[in-house]
């Protein structure tokens, strides 16, 4: 699925949110060959004298190339995302952080042969907090994954979900 956004060959692709609250504010367009667009806009700040609140918005946007290597239709993408993020130093020389990061992908695109088309509404979010010092690191991180999609198959096309709720936590 990763070759709508990177071309035929792609095995992974990326999220191009940070996680990691930072000072300042920025927008910025990049335009590309297949129709590529993205959009991302940051905006950080301090609240008070030990909090940096920061907030990523982007879109991407594609209209191809064809997921297939030789195929002339156009596979279409696109993507949102959104991260919200917060960082104190308490006075106790702790860092609190809190995070989430959700992503929700639309794609459509022929399968390896280009004559039946995949179609998926995939979203990714993940929640985060920690507590960390020089010595000590407490992490909680709950990382969910829901695909609704349509596959072709030896009978046609089916519907089709995929669901996964991921909790983990780690203290050292």
């Amino acid at each position: 699925p990763q070759s709508v956004m990177y071309g035929s060959s792609a095995i992974g692709g990326n999220i191009n949110l940070n996680s990691v609250p930072t000072l300042g504010s920025s927008i910025s367009q990049t335009l590309g060959s297949n129709g590529l667009s993205v959009t991302n806009l940051s905006i950080g700040e301090m609240v008070g004298d030990s909090t940096v609140v920061n907030l990523e918005l982007e879109k991407e946007s594609r209209d191809g190339p064809s997921a297939v290597l030789a195929g002339t239709e156009d596979d279409p993408f696109e993507s949102t995302g959104f991260a919200l993020s917060q960082e104190t130093e308490l006075d106790n020389g702790f860092t609190f952080y809190t995070g989430i990061i959700q992503n929700k992908n639309d794609i459509s695109y022929d399968d390896t042969t280009g004559n039946e088309e995949y179609t998926g509404d995939v979203t990714f979010q993940n929640l985060q907090a920690s507590l960390t010092s020089d010595n000590t690191r407490i992490v909680l991180n709950r990382a969910t994954h829901d695909r609704q999609y349509t596959e072709p198959y030896s009978g046609g096309v089916r519907n089709a979900e995929y669901d996964s709720v991921v909790n983990t936590a780690q203290a050292e």
